[in-house]
């Protein structure tokens, strides 16, 4: 009898795994993943390529009511730009220190913008300064131009304005 009992629990465990045996055989499993996104290179996507042509910006034309010894600036780049002009001695406002104007992209790219102050005509002398800066945060900038001492910054000789022309 004692055989008997020590035989029974190994009895009991191996009809205890063929019922399991049977059992898990008669379910289907399927096990899948997908593969990390950040670690496969991206899909190639062939696309035509589209055929543009630049189209080079008009001269600038002559003004219609030039302004003797005034600033014109004309923006031909694609940002929002401030003209800050120092004046070497402030004749009207000697409390202000400088003046600027704010200028669109492309504003005034063709026949470019008179500069004038509120209370009337900008007249510039030798020795004030120019300078252009971006306002996007893009670090660009033009300048500083002295009157009558830089090459960029010319003096229209039938107008008599001062003309400097941002470009890209």
């Amino acid at each position: 009898m004692s055989i008997r009992i020590k035989f029974l629990p190994y009895l009991v465990a191996v009809l205890i795994g063929v019922i399991g045996a049977i059992i898990l055989s008669q379910i289907h499993f399927t096990l899948w993943w997908e593969p990390d996104l950040l670690t496969q290179p991206p899909p190639i996507v062939e696309a035509e390529p589209e055929i543009t042509t630049v189209q080079p910006l008009p001269t600038p034309q002559p003004p219609a009511n030039p302004q003797p010894n005034g600033l014109r600036i004309s923006n031909q780049t694609a940002f929002p730009v401030r003209v800050v002009l120092l004046a070497a001695r402030d004749r009207a406002h000697p409390d202000k220190g400088a003046v600027h104007w704010d200028f669109a992209p492309m504003e005034g790219n063709i026949k470019g913008l008179l500069l004038t102050l509120p209370e009337g005509k900008l007249t510039l002398q030798p020795g004030d300064i120019v300078l252009a800066f971006t306002l996007d945060g893009s670090k660009r900038y033009w300048g500083p131009y002295v009157i009558g001492e830089n090459s960029e910054l010319q003096r229209d000789r039938q107008t008599q304005e001062w003309q400097l022309i941002l470009r890209p």
